[in-house]
């Protein structure tokens, strides 16, 4: 994915991102960071075709997105988004055979799309959840059934806005270390900046809709920049195996 120069803004309002830049390879996983309101969940819009850049484009594998028909964009770009509907009167299993939807052909799931489900669901450690209605779960278990599902759609590109929110704490480290032995470009908003540190090839950090840092962590996680784009004064301790931050206001 390359994604040039977008811009994008609510129709008669600034523009909340400027000038966004940069690419992402195969296998490779970014963490995108910054304060709340600096542009996350509407920059990883534009990756998965929910708003249209104003100007700038999204090039994947060397076509525009906005360019391929809807169908051949949701065989390639899947989306875990925060937001979780309680009400599906669906069981698991049914929810996550819907990523199948862009692959299938004729009338019904073929046997290749129930083995996919079926995988998905065991990867996600949600065998014993299979039959029971969605509905009934709880915040952690609907995101993992989520997360299945756009497995299931088989994409190139996984998009996530805050993927381990409801998630207990081995269940977020779980979901990590699967995203990144996936062999998928993977775009992931994160919270934690230990988590994005520990996880991610990169880290984009954006403040007020702008890019102010994109390099490997070491490199972005700075206390500089982190000052920078959450207004508080940072520190960082490097001496063990995880970088640990710790945060004051600066007043």
């Amino acid at each position: 994915m390359e994604v040039r120069g977008v811009t994008w803004g609510p129709k008669r309002a600034p523009a909340i991102l400027h000038d966004i830049s940069f690419t992402l390879s195969e296998g490779e996983v970014l963490a995108v960071c910054g304060a709340n309101g600096a542009g996350k969940s509407s920059l990883l819009r534009l990756l998965y075709r929910h708003q249209a850049p104003l100007s700038g484009s999204v090039i994947v594998e060397g076509r525009d997105l906005w360019l391929r028909p809807a169908r051949e964009a949701a065989r390639i770009v899947a989306a875990v988004l925060q937001e979780q509907p309680t009400d599906f009167a669906l069981t698991c299993r049914e929810i996550v055979a819907l990523g199948r939807l862009p692959h299938r052909q004729g009338m019904g799931p073929g046997a290749r799309d129930k083995a996919v489900t079926d995988a998905a669901l065991i990867r996600m450690d949600l065998g014993h959840l299979a039959d029971r209605r969605f509905g009934t779960l709880s915040g952690g278990e609907r995101q993992r059934v989520m997360v299945a599902r756009a497995l299931a759609q088989d994409p190139r590109i996984l998009v996530l806005d805050e993927p381990t929110n409801h998630l207990d704490i081995r269940h977020q480290l779980e979901l990590l270390r699967l995203l990144r032995g996936l062999g998928l470009a993977v775009v992931c908003t994160l919270h934690d900046l230990t988590l994005a540190a520990d996880f991610a090839d990169r880290v984009l950090i954006l403040d007020q809709g702008r890019v102010i840092a994109d390099a490997p962590p070491e490199e972005a996680l700075t206390e500089a920049t982190i000052a920078q784009a959450f207004r508080v004064a940072t520190r960082i301790d490097r001496s063990g195996g995880s970088p640990h931050f710790s945060f004051q206001l600066d007043l």
